[in-house]
């Protein structure tokens, strides 16, 4: 009898083993596809075939959810009601005449979290070759910089400082965000270091590191995210119940709508107001427009990005960018679509509050989207899997960590 009783406990494990191999195996590839993006993004004006050269990575973790609904043959319900909101919005945006790639990119951007909450079930991995890949591609945009800031090699993005247009560097990148983007995941692993692993002499030279880089890149909204950071490392709970408490109570819903509908009433008193490198105005024509539309286009989006002739002015030139992640998700997906990302964005924050995790390395997980809500302000990342990913690698990171670091009972 006691044997068939632990046959019958092993017959049961049996599943659950399969399960966690296939979640590791799809957990690998994704990081893998995340530690390439250094190097892909490189290579931005480069076409392979029809495609271009830095979309290449994402078939790798296409690859990966291939393999587990064949192997698993059943997938996570948020992946399923994902690709029932993508083949919905590109209905509408067939009969809309709407723009297909942002529905694409949205889709393939959000797609790993989805997946988030099956990574729970992983067992303790290494996952240190991520870094090994990720540190040593970070090499090439390191020594592009420093030869963009000798003058070795022309700079691919200007600004204007006090009247005088001048280079910023992009480490070889189309625009500085790609590089500060992935310069997160080396500043949170300098607090990493410094505030979970105690070796602050090392973290805290990283961090400072990072902060000089993007001081010099002149990259302020991420300055002021990455200071923001630093700041409320010294106060972790406080920061963990602000965050928490912004996506409990869906401020992250409210308060973009609110500053969407404050944009239209800027335009009504004030006009067009030429501040933060001309977004304020493109973000006024663009809710002119939104509150324009008529309701169920208001509730379903318009499926595109664009400035009609109607809501044009002289001034703004650039009629098909919103530089504003709500905005945009508003404007192609309507207040449907946006709450539902809302809705997913919440309920991994509230997950990640739950987990038991010690509280320093909880801050580093809520540190990946105390940087992601300042610098969707004016980018938008939702539709470019090579900066999302990046932001927010730690909170899956953490989840191949040893167990003794996830449940540590440290104090701050």
């Amino acid at each position: 009898m006691p044997t068939l009783g632990l046959d019958a406990i092993a017959n049961l494990e049996t599943p659950r083993i399969a399960k966690v191999g296939i979640a590791n195996r799809a957990y690998w590839l994704f990081l893998l596809t995340t530690a390439v993006m250094p190097l892909a993004s490189l290579f931005w004006n480069v076409n392979f075939f029809w495609v271009k050269a830095n979309w290449l990575p994402y078939p790798i973790f296409l690859i990966a959810v291939i393999f587990v609904m064949l192997c698993k043959k059943s997938v996570p319900k948020e992946f399923v009601c994902l690709i029932f909101f993508a083949a919905f919005y590109l209905a509408l945006s067939y009969f809309n005449d709407g723009d297909a790639e942002s529905i694409g990119r949205f889709t393939i951007t959000i797609l790993p979290l989805t997946f988030y909450f099956m990574f729970d079930d992983i067992k303790d991995t290494n996952h240190r070759y991520f870094w090994w890949i990720y540190g040593a591609l970070m090499i090439i945009p390191i020594f592009n910089s420093y030869l963009q800031y000798t003058g070795k090699i022309p700079y691919d993005e200007f600004d204007y400082v006090g009247g005088e247009k001048i280079g910023r560097m992009s480490g070889g990148y189309q625009k500085p965000h790609n590089l500060v983007a992935y310069l997160v995941p080396i500043f949170l692993l300098g607090l990493y270091l410094w505030k979970v692993k105690q070796r602050k002499l090392i973290g805290i030279l990283v961090v400072f590191a990072v902060l000089f880089w993007v001081y010099m890149i002149g990259y302020r909204t991420s300055l002021i995210a990455f200071l923001t950071i630093l700041v409320s490392s010294f106060f972790m709970r406080t920061t963990q119940r602000l965050i928490y408490t912004y996506y409990h109570y869906f401020l992250n819903f409210f308060v973009p709508i609110l500053a969407f509908i404050f944009s239209r009433l800027l335009l009504s008193t004030v006009g067009l107001w030429d501040k933060l490198r001309g977004r304020v105005p493109i973000w006024e024509l663009h809710s002119w427009q939104f509150f324009d539309q008529n309701p169920f286009n208001i509730l379903f989006g318009s499926q595109k990005v664009m400035i009609e002739d109607n809501y044009l002015d002289s001034s703004v030139y650039l009629i098909d960018e919103v530089h504003n992640n709500s905005f945009r998700t508003m404007i192609v997906f309507g207040l449907f679509g946006f709450f539902l990302y809302c809705f997913v964005m919440r309920k991994i924050v509230l997950h990640l509050q739950n987990r038991n995790y010690g509280d320093s390395l909880k801050f580093i997980m809520f540190s990946c989207f105390t940087y992601f809500i300042f610098y969707t302000i004016t980018n938008e990342p939702l539709y470019y899997g090579s900066v999302l990913w990046p932001v927010l690698i730690w909170i899956f990171l953490v989840q191949s960590m040893p167990s003794k670091w996830k449940n540590s009972s440290d104090q701050s």
